[in-house]
């Protein structure tokens, strides 16, 4: 068989807004060959997991022997991810005093750990990571490279900060029946100012999947800047099997359009205002009616956000804030 990505994290569930199509049957044994084995034996059941549960525990039992199968067939996605990373860093990133701060979701074992301490990055990031299973990550703490890990289940959305990492990294992660292309909208809510998302994307997914079409809309609402979209070999020996997804956070403190539509009680008339704010802080707008108003933000680089706000009568005016990304 021709060898897919072997992902080191998995989840069963896709994110409803993406509505990924079910993989047909035949394209996914539901039951591991006896006579497969090794690699083999396991990309099959990889492909056959029915819910996070079951994948969480096929994890864990691979984790002992997961590093050394894939050596085996010459997995090159984590160095080619670390090798993206070091070409299409900022130079406003290299040169401050402060560490990389890097995400490694789905991070599995740690491959893309090992390749980093091994880079000319070495000694000048943090590296944080977050798997699903907890088997991956106790090999991972092993190996000394990573400054916190955390299991998570990427379709559930990850508890950080916006704008925590200077780069979200994702290798493996997103292949066949695993995580839904919505989480490349949460990974660009993590990542800060120039920082860079950078993730592997199996061919087989690519557009059926709805990655093409994620990344687009990120791109059409200028929340990422598009550095590359290139295939590239997933195995030492190959040139094509993924996509290297390489994003730019654009910076988005910048003035802003907040048009405000007003929903009125009483019977009073709805009125319409404009406004404008820099992101991140508040809109001050005033009114001589009493009003209860849904505030829609729209501007480029932002996603869509609705928040409540009040006005009095008096046109004592209490501050909107904006939800943006």
């Amino acid at each position: 068989m021709q060898y897919v990505n072997p992902p080191p994290y998995s989840s069963y569930r896709q994110p409803e807004s993406v509505h990924l199509a079910p993989y047909p049957a035949s394209s996914m044994p539901q039951e591991p060959t006896p006579a497969v084995s090794g690699i083999d034996f396991y990309l099959q059941r990889a492909f056959s997991l029915r819910g996070s549960s079951e994948a969480q525990s096929f994890y864990d039992e691979w984790a002992h022997a997961y590093d050394a199968d894939i050596n085996d067939v010459g997995y090159a996605s984590p160095r080619r991810a670390v090798d993206a990373i070091i070409d299409n860093l900022p130079p406003s990133l290299i040169s401050r005093p402060e560490k990389l701060q890097i995400l490694d979701a789905g991070c599995g074992t740690g491959l893309v750990g090992d390749c980093l301490a091994q880079s000319s990055l070495s000694g000048e990031f943090d590296l944080n990571g977050v798997d699903l299973s907890e088997g991956m990550l106790e090999v991972a703490r092993g190996k000394g490279n990573y400054q916190s890990l955390e299991t998570a289940d990427l379709n559930e959305g990850i508890l950080s900060p916006d704008g925590r990492y200077d780069v979200v990294v994702c290798v493996g992660t997103l292949t066949k029946g695993h995580v839904g292309a919505g989480v490349l909208e949460e990974f660009a809510r993590l990542t800060m100012k120039d920082g860079l998302v950078v993730a592997t994307v199996h061919d087989g997914i690519w557009e059926s999947g709805g990655f093409k079409d994620v990344i687009g809309k990120l791109k059409e609402k200028r929340v990422v800047k598009v550095v590359s979209l290139d295939s590239f070999g997933i195995l030492e020996d190959e040139s094509q099997g993924g996509r290297m997804v390489i994003l730019k956070k654009i910076y988005t403190d910048q003035l802003m359009s907040v048009e405000v539509v007003w929903t009125a009680i009483l019977d009073i008339p709805n009125p319409s205002v404009s406004a404008s704010c820099v992101a991140g802080t508040s809109a001050s707008v005033a009114t001589s009616r009493m009003s209860i108003c849904p505030v829609s933000v729209v501007g480029e680089g932002y996603r869509k956000h609705s928040v409540s706000g009040v006005l009095d009568g008096n046109s004592a005016i209490r501050p909107i804030q904006l939800a943006v990304c």
